[in-house]
């Protein structure tokens, strides 16, 4: 995790430049699966692996009456993310790992991670987070990288390459991850070098959770820094 943290650290002032390669394509997308999401009436919403808030921006637009917690493992990339986000004040972004998430187990309707899983040093513990703190027939939205196939696979090496220069990306098998989990698919779009995707869970798991408990934070690791 170390070594990803420092490449996000570095990379942070020119992290957006990726939005704009894509010329507004991954931000369409951010908007069509939090719409899948359906959080409107949400009182918990979590965005991990944030960035510099692009999807905690949106969802915090879209719930009317709840929260929107927002995490990343890189100081340089909150900084951003708050700047763009000032004023907002139904969002509250934390500084920790996605694979070690500070937060209570049932608490969240919704989660989002919008190009993290194929970053993310453990995709299958950050994913297993996930579960973990969502609610029973809560959503969890994300988009992300994967193997392209025909002619596709030939925009893919070149987009790799440059991937590889600047921070590390990977192509990931969710498929294989989810099966482990309680989790049924909801929608599952190609975005022919990109999957959309967004699953249910679909039965309670064990929680400590208390609904007269209105910390969202484990006790035994206390609030982490803003």
């Amino acid at each position: 995790m170390a070594t990803t943290k420092r490449v996000y650290e570095r990379l942070a002032p020119v992290y957006d430049l990726d939005d704009v390669m894509f010329a507004g394509a991954k931000q369409h997308w951010r908007k069509k699966i939090i719409d899948i999401l359906d959080i409107e009436n949400a009182k918990l919403v979590l965005d991990i692996t944030t960035g510099t808030g692009r999807a905690a921006k949106i969802l915090s637009k879209r719930v009317k009456n709840g929260r929107v917690i927002a995490v990343d493992i890189s100081k340089n990339m909150l900084k951003i993310a708050r700047m763009r986000n000032h004023g907002r004040n139904n969002l509250r972004f934390i500084l920790c790992d996605a694979a070690h998430l500070p937060l209570k187990d049932g608490v969240f309707d919704g989660v989002s991670c919008m190009c993290g899983m194929d970053t993310v040093d453990e995709p299958g513990a950050v994913l297993s987070e996930v579960v973990r703190v969502l609610k029973n027939k809560g959503r969890f939205g994300m988009m992300y990288f994967r193997e392209s196939k025909g002619w596709l696979r030939h925009l893919d090496a070149i987009l790799k390459k440059y991937y590889n220069l600047i921070w590390n990306t990977g192509n990931v098998d969710i498929a294989s991850m989810i099966s482990d989990h309680p989790l049924r698919t909801v929608k599952k779009q190609d975005l022919l070098i990109a999957d959309a995707l967004v699953v249910e869970k679909c039965r309670e798991r064990d929680s400590n959770a208390r609904s007269s408990d209105l910390s969202l934070f484990r006790q035994r690791q206390g609030a982490p820094p803003l």
